[in-house]
């Protein structure tokens, strides 16, 4: 069995369902108890990040401030 990932918590950056172990995770959910190569997946797909996500109402105004001024 791989050894647990003890690095820095990911998180999910969209909500997306693991084929492989049916789990689903929801955008912002913390991903801390995966094993290392499932994290390196989750990376390599652009599926988690170091970086909590902005909720999407945040985002879009964010956006609209950008595009407004």
């Amino acid at each position: 069995m791989a050894a647990k990932n003890d690095k820095k918590t990911l998180y999910a950056t969209r909500d997306f369902k693991d084929a492989g172990t049916t789990r689903f995770f929801e955008r912002g959910t913390e991903i801390s108890d995966a094993e290392d190569g499932v994290i390196a997946n989750y990376v390599a797909a652009g599926l988690v990040s170091h970086e909590k996500p902005v909720p999407p109402a945040e985002a879009e105004k964010a956006a609209l401030d950008a595009v407004l001024g």
